[in-house]
């Protein structure tokens, strides 16, 4: 079903006037300023929309004397670094198409060319880094990380999943991604965002409910080797 939802975007989005490009002017040649509404919401996913929440908070947790949002504003951070190294680590497993060079290519769906070896990724980097999207696993992780850290803005979740649906609106109009290079995705970024957030909580009621155990996500380079792993403590 990939390409017939690809499509079935494309053609929505057209009638609602949104460009298939993302295109951005640039301030200072660092800053991207979208130029129209459908940049906009790919941009949220961007590692860099994530960095200026993280000095917002991390700014503010300064002046106030706030440990909450410093404790925010150092998951952020961790959250982007811990998403470019497990996404980036499966998308060079799987080695699938993004749509816009399977649709040149005359390939329904995308291939999937596992393994590309180092040079072949850099050199042509869409032609395998689709699955899965950076952009939502780096939103749905620092999204997670900042609700779970303010459980008492309600406003966050409903306001945040409805940006996140967006997203995975525009990146698939724009034939960035297919459909189901979302779920893994969002999984990751939710899995990411949660351990982040749980190693910051201390429990005060000494009566709280506590879980029997704890999940963490490891990333390291070891010899040569860039090691991923999930570690469960009982």
């Amino acid at each position: 079903m990939d390409q017939k939802l690809t499509d079935n975007s494309r053609e929505i989005a057209g009638k609602w006037g949104m460009s298939e490009d993302n295109t951005y002017s640039k301030v200072g040649g660092v800053f991207k300023i979208p130029k129209d509404i459908g940049s906009t919401l790919y941009l949220i996913g961007n590692g860099s929309t994530v960095v200026l929440a993280g000095i917002g908070f991390g700014v503010y947790g300064v002046i106030k004397n706030d440990y909450r949002a410093q404790a925010t504003a150092s998951g952020l951070m961790e959250s982007l670094i811990l998403s470019g190294v497990f996404t980036q680590t499966i998308k060079r497993v799987t080695g699938r198409e993004s749509p816009f060079i399977a649709e040149a290519n005359g390939n329904k769906g995308g291939a999937w060319n596992p393994f590309p070896s180092f040079s072949a990724f850099g050199k042509n980097t869409s032609s395998y880094d689709a699955m899965p999207s950076g952009h939502l696993t780096t939103f749905m992780a620092g999204l997670t990380v900042i609700a779970d850290n303010y459980p008492d803005a309600k406003w966050i979740k409903p306001v945040g999943y409805t940006l996140a649906g967006a997203l995975c609106f525009q990146m698939m109009q724009s034939k960035v991604h297919w459909a189901s290079d979302y779920p893994l995705a969002l999984l990751m970024g939710y899995f990411i965002g949660k351990t982040i957030s749980r190693s910051r909580f201390t429990v005060s009621d000494p009566h709280a409910k506590q879980t029997r155990y704890k999940l963490d996500f490891l990333a390291s380079r070891q010899w040569e080797y860039n090691i991923v792993g999930v570690k469960v403590s009982f």
